[in-house]
């Protein structure tokens, strides 16, 4: 299972819904077949892509749960915030959508575990590892998953902006962000040289805090 197939699934729920997405409803030819095929080009299960058809509220409902997904997929990519309200308003001119992404991807980021327990009763042959946390963390700070990791250890220290600025200087990993110089770091993430190692510790001091072996709470039992 892949991470676009976890996030479409959330989007067959009465809950998200009600987070309101333009759709051009008489662009038949353009957005109503746009949507469902980026999906497939996503490699989203089709058993997922069927699924997105039920219980809606009209025969539209399958490609405004499509867009919806996408909309949550570009949040969690490299491609810049504009962009991707450009891509999802190109049919519904003079509406904004940033708001809207950043809704649905939190709204979708809160169902993931639900959706993920569903899905393993499902289909209990299929290994998902800690994919549900690692997509938790895109759909929260709005990265790719070459950045997860990072992510998982900074956290909201930096704005998406930023992690998509570490991307583009080509850095991905904590240990990548420890071994820059201070000023080079700062100029990639217009802050202060002082920021910059700041954050350099405070990554240092958090992977160091992970690495660490916990003593036991309690004795062995002896009974």
């Amino acid at each position: 299972m892949c991470s676009t197939t976890l996030i479409t699934a959330a989007q067959v729920t009465k809950e998200f819904d009600e987070v309101y997405l333009p759709l051009a409803r008489k662009a038949k030819n353009a957005e109503h077949r746009r949507w469902p095929h980026e999906l497939m080009y996503q490699e989203v299960d089709p058993r997922v892509q069927n699924m997105l058809r039920i219980g809606g509220a009209d025969q539209l409902a399958g490609a405004v749960r499509a867009k919806k997904a996408m909309a949550c997929l570009l949040y969690a990519s490299s491609v810049p915030l504009g962009t991707a309200e450009q891509h999802l308003m190109r049919h519904n001119l003079g509406n904004e959508a940033v708001g809207a992404i950043r809704a649905m991807a939190s709204r979708t980021r809160g169902l993931t575990p639900a959706v993920m327990r569903v899905l393993a009763f499902l289909h209990p042959e299929i290994a998902t590892g800690d994919l549900a946390e690692r997509t938790m963390v895109r759909l929260e700070l709005g990265i790719p998953a070459e950045l997860v990791e990072l992510g998982m250890v900074l956290g909201a220290e930096l704005t998406r902006a930023q992690y998509l600025s570490l991307l583009q200087a080509g850095i991905t990993s904590p240990d990548e962000v420890e071994a820059s110089d201070a000023t080079s770091l700062a100029n990639c993430l217009t802050v202060s040289e002082a920021r910059a190692t700041q954050l350099q510790a405070l990554l240092h001091e958090r992977v160091r805090q992970s690495n660490e072996s916990f003593a036991p709470l309690l004795p062995p039992p002896t009974e």
